[in-house]
């Protein structure tokens, strides 16, 4: 299997597009009104969802039970104090409220939890569950109240950009993803410089990565890509990968271009490179 997940737009379980709530849901811990919990699924990091506590839950209460595969937090203020194993969970169970026991209960993490939870510049890493990997009967990970559970004391109230649950998860395969990928920080500034040669320049304070994929795809990944392309619009859209689960932590991306290249050839095999661009967080929660 490739190292390479992906989801599309489509895929993403919102309260929108199914139906239901999403409120704050744990006892003495209540939402900032000015930072409602309807921020956690408007495709704006950089817009977060607020708690008036260093601790607590959101829930996504749908009509009916949805099947989750894959969940990530895109952006927050979770200061994890160090030794401590990210103490944030998804929850799943056919009863409402912060309630155990838990149907399904599975740890949000970045990779394989060796890299530290903040980048040096202030911004957080994207902590993900593969959920299929915890509960592979897809029976065993469908329930209709699904809970993001932050069990430690924050040193601030808890601030979180996006909480995405995506119905279905996705991966190229064996032969379809080259080896690598070609990555992009961006760290825009106002530069300006003097006649003497002089550099005054400040700090916009965002950090925006992208990543370049070359692929080799077959036929039937060729016209996958086709329609994920589609689906999102080209650049439009915003969409979930993990470019190696073992290492990396979830980015969430939109395609880089408004265009998608391929070559036709024979045999099964149709070179491809695809771009993705991040999603600006903006300012550090």
């Amino acid at each position: 299997m490739s190292y390479f997940l992906y989801t599309w737009p489509s895929d993403r379980l919102t309260v929108k597009q199914y139906g239901g709530t999403l409120t704050a849901d744990w006892t003495g811990a209540a939402e900032d009104p000015a930072y409602p919990a309807v921020n956690l699924e408007d495709d704006q990091p950089a817009r977060p969802a607020k708690l008036l506590t260093n601790w607590g839950a959101y829930q996504r209460a749908f009509p009916a039970k949805q099947q989750v595969d894959f969940c990530a937090i895109i952006n927050h203020n979770l200061n994890i104090p160090a030794g401590v194993d990210y103490p944030v969970y998804l929850g799943g169970n056919d009863v409402p409220g912060v309630t155990s026991p838990w149907k399904l209960f599975v740890q949000l993490r970045v990779g394989n939890s060796i890299n530290p939870y903040v980048h040096v510049d202030g911004s957080p890493q994207n902590m993900f569950c593969d959920v299929t990997k915890a509960y592979p009967a897809a029976v065993n990970r469908t329930w209709q109240y699904w809970h993001l559970i932050i069990n430690f004391g924050n040193n601030a109230p808890v601030a979180i950009g996006e909480w995405c649950l995506y119905s279905t998860l996705r991966n190229f395969g064996i032969r379809n993803i080259s080896k690598g990928s070609t990555r992009t920080l961006h760290r825009p500034s106002i530069t300006h410089t003097t006649d003497r040669m002089t550099r005054l320049s400040y700090d916009l304070g965002v950090s925006v990565r992208e990543m370049n994929v070359q692929m080799e795809a077959t036929d039937v990944v060729r016209f996958d890509v086709e329609q994920w392309f589609r689906m999102s619009r080209g650049t439009v859209r915003p969409f979930c990968i993990v470019p190696n689960y073992l290492q990396d932590e979830a980015w969430f991306v939109t395609f880089g271009d408004t265009n998608l290249s391929w070559t036709r050839n024979n045999n099964n095999h149709n070179p491809l490179t695809l771009r993705f661009q991040e999603v600006s967080k903006g300012l550090t929660l």
